[in-house]
């Protein structure tokens, strides 16, 4: 295994959390699972883009790794959630983060696609097509740690049992040519 995936799998099993969080999930109310999902899926979304084998190959042109969190309506959560990002993960392997929050409409507003996109808040059928079109085309990857967008064709999402896991969507990696990195594959949930 070469050493440049040493570092991104040893913070991916770091990142797994125990059923103690499955606990608290359970006895939550909708709204306060919701933010504990979107709270736990903040720490694994940077582990699941720094296994992705061709990151490299999708840094803005000034050399940052760009992320985009879409969101549909709650613009204070999404850059709340943009604030927290920005301090906590600095880096990805090598490459300082930039974190922007916009709608699934402004996507084809930017200057350059961005390496992967995070889902904020549950999104409108139209426009969760709109953002998976988006990235298929880039082949970039969508992640959403809301339940049924991984079958919906997010690439990536969370699976909350007795642990957590990341969830990946192999047609939707494949439909953007996004090569994941075997061992991590190994030991997520996949959605064939």
């Amino acid at each position: 295994m070469s050493s440049r995936l040493i570092n991104p799998l040893a913070a991916f099993f770091c990142a797994m959390i125990g059923g103690s969080t499955l606990i608290l999930v359970v006895a939550a109310s909708a709204d306060q699972r919701g933010a504990l999902r979107s709270a736990i899926a903040l720490k694994v979304f940077p582990r699941v883009v720094a296994v992705d084998l061709n990151v490299d190959s999708k840094l803005a042109g000034d050399g940052y790794l760009e992320l985009a969190l879409v969101f549909d309506s709650d613009r204070d959560a999404a850059e709340s959630l943009r604030r927290r990002m920005s301090a906590e993960v600095p880096r990805i392997r090598d490459w300082q983060v930039r974190v922007s929050t916009l709608t699934a409409g402004e996507l084809g507003l930017l200057n350059g696609p961005p390496a992967a996109v995070f889902v904020v808040e549950p999104l409108a059928p139209a426009d969760f097509e709109k953002v998976l079109e988006f990235c298929v085309e880039r082949n970039r990857m969508v992640f959403s740690p809301f339940a049924g967008d991984v079958e919906r064709g997010a690439m990536a999402g969370l699976d909350i049992g007795l642990r957590v896991s990341p969830y990946f969507n192999v047609k939707s990696l494949l439909d953007a040519s996004i090569s994941i990195d075997p061992q991590v594959l190994r030991i997520s949930k996949l959605r064939e």
